[in-house]
């Protein structure tokens, strides 16, 4: 995933799911939920989700600005990221795949 945050700022990230072997998992007839800590607090996406591509294992994530404005913006030195799990379900087996400082979150400029 090569994106950024840019805080205060509307964000549609896009998300690849792969298997072991890093081949596309299929996410067709799953549903795809985030959670991520948002000012110190858990937080679950539900509508902010949706499976583009499901053969390409590909889902976005809408953040809103007010969501952003929310997280905590890191520095060169020092970077700051959103951290988040997709929670992918097909009736009662549920896979979740994290998503662990890949996407920083950055200052706007002014």
């Amino acid at each position: 995933m090569s994106a950024k945050i840019i805080k205060g700022e509307d964000v549609l990230l896009q998300c690849r799911v792969t298997d072991s072997n890093k081949n596309p998992y299929d996410l067709t007839g799953k549903t795809v939920t985030c959670k991520a800590k948002v000012a110190g607090t858990l937080t679950t996406f539900t509508t902010e989700v949706e499976v583009v591509t499901p053969t390409h294992g590909i889902f976005t994530l809408k953040l809103s600005d007010t969501v952003t404005e929310q997280l905590t913006a890191g520095t060169e030195q020092k970077p700051s990221y959103f951290d988040f799990d997709a929670y992918i379900n097909l009736g009662s087996d549920t896979r979740i795949v994290k998503y662990r400082s890949q996407v920083p979150v950055e200052d706007r400029q002014r």
